[in-house]
């Protein structure tokens, strides 16, 4: 339901019809991020370092960034419905 990045300063975060960007000074955790999103934490597929983005495209054509976690709100967007 719900696609997220962290780096030291904030969450950027993406779901089918809403975006945005929460400060890791109000939530310090996915389950922190979780609550203030009203989901659950299993409902946030959080990507970093040691998982990319990637993964949820069927077909890549390389070359691919060397960050994906940078393009995890931008492939979220990307894939969601147009209005």
């Amino acid at each position: 339901r719900c696609v997220a990045c962290r780096d030291q300063h904030q969450w950027l975060w993406a779901m089918r019809h809403q975006w945005g960007r929460r400060y890791t000074t109000e939530a310090a955790t996915v389950n922190e991020l979780a609550a203030l999103l009203a989901l659950s934490p299993s409902d946030i597929a959080v990507f970093d370092a040691g998982r990319e983005p990637w993964e949820a495209v069927t077909l890549c054509q390389p070359p691919l960034p060397e960050c994906g976690a940078d393009y995890t709100v931008a492939l979220a967007l990307a894939m969601s419905e147009a209005p």
